[in-house]
């Protein structure tokens, strides 16, 4: 069988060009430009994942029958690879751990007490054939919507984010103000207003415009605002300043994310999170392991805690670094928090990905150690500009693409030659660029894209899966198999997630699509060593994205 993306290649005319059916779906049509520098492999080589998320899949890996059940259908939709995610974003395990509680019930299922899913799961998946990863998130303790998790009782585990208290100073005098624009405030705050439709309950005599320029107006203003509360002065042509009173919180206080995001500069977080890898490795002969996307600080403005500041310092050779130094927290009208960068933030978001890869190091040398063969890695968006903020620099350290935080410091900073497999959330519903090009939508929201820039900037130090989201196409078939088409032809492989998704309902377009047998190359080490070497990207092609960290 010829390679499907030597045939694209090949092909002399035009820069887009179809590639070959398989079943009865129509070809897609990638783009050559985005793929020239990508690796020729065997036909036969190629990475096939389902994702098995640790809670929503809970009821369905809670006994033998259960799981023999699941490992049927993976295998005979054509999958190769199974990912099991062992230590959801909760802080506890599937699995018996001696480290933490094991998850049993989770939103109406459940699983005896006891029983041990990953040891299971590893015995379905290599009497089927089939390689079994295992997921851990590794800087989240527990989750925000249900409040569980060891976490919550460890406050010295969590991250501590610079937030701040919000406050507007009119002329001289200052006055508190509500987290939430467009409502009137409690008695002693003040609010503002970004609609003149929204003032329409409020008494004028509580109500002060603002300008574009940030001075008391008469009226409503275009392109202005309006600060409503009592007692503020009505006096025009008053300077209006919205500020935050630095604040520093943990991670738990006024949370906004799901996961309970820890301090990866802790000492005792990191050792944590190493003994998950060590339990795991040396008690169950698992055939790789991924950290999940929790793998990255909760924000930009985290970690401020003493202990992550005075390392900081240190690292600079400085007695002490003041937070502003780094950076400084904004107020819009609308609420949104922003910020203002301090003569050190270059040197911050530098440390912080300095954090990061140290601990890939300790984690990868570890699971080496116990797991010659296995395969280490990371599940991240695929849209590497955004992740700058969240610390995980997956970019090759040579990568010099148009990205403003590219310095050479940041660049140093880069975990991919730890990695043997990074697997991206391409989570989009338009297949390729060609089709967003017809449908009129951006032309960096699609699988083609997304997989495109990723590979350009791991740039061969590790294979790379696009990953798409199984939701996203219920009750189209089509749009799955052109979005499992894209993915398979821009990477070395593809990423279902979720076995959740009614994963039964699409086994046609599996069957079909995976028809021809794989073998998942991050799992052959020479080939992985072949990759490596390989000539660098010539340059990386940028089309845009949306943001895949956060939640």
């Amino acid at each position: 069988m010829i390679p499907l993306l030597a045939l694209l290649l090949s092909t002399p005319q035009g820069r887009f060009q179809p590639l070959p059916s398989i079943g009865d779906y129509p070809p897609v049509v990638l783009d050559r430009q985005l793929h020239e520098d990508n690796p020729t492999l065997p036909s036969y080589m190629q990475g096939r994942v389902i994702w098995v998320d640790g809670t929503a899949n809970l009821a369905a890996c809670s006994s033998e029958e259960n799981i023999r059940h699941l490992v049927a259908n993976v295998r005979d939709a054509g999958f190769n690879t199974v990912v099991y995610d062992v230590k959801p974003i909760v802080g506890y395990t599937l699995y018996p751990s001696r480290l933490t509680a094991q998850l049993t019930d989770w939103q109406g299922q459940t699983m005896p007490k006891g029983f041990d899913p990953l040891k299971e799961m590893i015995n379905q998946c290599h009497f089927a054939g089939l390689r079994l990863l295992v997921s851990l998130n590794a800087f989240s303790e527990g989750h925000g919507k249900f409040g569980k998790g060891p976490g919550y009782q460890r406050p010295d585990w969590q991250t501590t984010i610079l937030r701040g208290t919000p406050y507007a100073k009119i002329g001289g005098l200052t006055f508190p103000l509500t987290e939430k624009p467009n409502a009137a405030p409690p008695a002693g705050f003040a609010a503002t207003f970004t609609t003149k439709e929204a003032l329409a309950d409020i008494p004028p005599a509580d109500v002060v415009f603002v300008s574009a320029s940030g001075v008391t107006a008469k009226r409503w203003m275009r392109n202005g605002y309006a600060v409503v509360g009592k007692g503020l002065p009505h006096t025009h042509g008053l300077k209006v300043l919205l500020r935050l009173e630095p604040k520093r919180e943990t991670a738990a206080t006024n949370q906004e994310q799901f996961p309970l995001m820890v301090n990866p500069h802790s000492l005792d977080v990191r050792d944590r999170e190493l003994e998950f890898v060590r339990e795991i490795a040396s008690q169950y002969p698992i055939d790789g392991l991924l950290y999940d996307d929790r793998f990255r600080f909760a924000n930009l403005c985290a970690d401020f805690s003493d202990e992550t500041l005075a390392s900081f310092a240190h690292s600079l050779r400085k007695p002490r670094v003041q937070m502003e130094q780094v950076l400084t927290r904004t107020l819009n009208p609308n609420g949104v928090r922003g910020i203002k960068p301090g003569p050190l933030f270059d040197a911050w978001i530098a440390f912080r990905s300095q954090a990061l890869k140290a601990y890939v190091q300790r984690a990868s040398v570890l699971m080496r150690a116990l797991r010659p063969n296995a395969s280490f890695g990371l599940y991240v968006g695929s849209n590497y500009p955004d992740y700058q903020a969240f610390g995980a620099n997956y970019g090759d350290p040579q990568t010099n693409a148009g990205f403003w935080f590219l310095t050479p410091e940041y660049r140093a900073e880069s975990v991919a030659r730890q990695l043997d497999l990074l697997i991206s959330g391409c989570y989009y519903t338009t297949a390729t660029v060609n089709q967003a090009l017809q449908d009129g939508k951006p032309l960096g929201q699609n699988v083609e894209a997304a997989a495109s820039l990723a590979n350009s900037v791991i740039a061969h130090n590790c294979w790379h899966y696009a990953g798409i989201m199984l939701s996203s196409f219920q009750d189209d078939p089509d749009g799955l198999a052109s979005a499992l088409q894209a993915a398979m032809g821009s990477s070395q492989g593809v990423m279902v997630f979720d076995y959740s998704h009614r994963f039964e309902d699409f086994l046609p377009v599996f069957k079909a699509l995976f028809k021809n047998g794989a073998v998942a190359p991050d799992g052959m080490k020479s080939y992985t060593s072949w990759l490596r070497q390989q000539p660098k990207p010539k340059r990386v092609i940028l089309t845009g994205g949306s943001v895949g960290a956060g939640h």
